[in-house]
């Protein structure tokens, strides 16, 4: 899988739980891959809960393209991906 891959090229196979990932894609759309708990959804700015971690994504005309049961696709402009912890 394209993930373990990363994983494994940046030396951390087997040390970090594998229950999810988050990818920016040039900042014009974020792909998340796990079980994803949206908190609050508008155009600039969409919250939620990944594996008992608040994530914060901002930027301009954000709109979840499709949620699925293990994956969720937004688009629009990137600004920031903030971790709350």
């Amino acid at each position: 899988m394209f993930f373990d891959e990363i994983a494994q090229n940046l030396g951390l196979s087997g040390v970090v739980p594998h229950n999810y990932s988050i990818l920016n894609y040039a900042g014009c759309g974020v792909y998340i891959q796990g079980t994803v708990d949206i908190k609050l959804c508008s155009t600039v700015k969409i919250s939620l809960d990944i594996a008992h971690t608040s994530y914060s994504i901002t930027g301009e005309n954000l709109q979840i393209k499709k949620l699925t049961k293990d994956s969720l696709y937004i688009s629009g402009k990137i600004a920031g991906i903030d971790i709350n912890k």
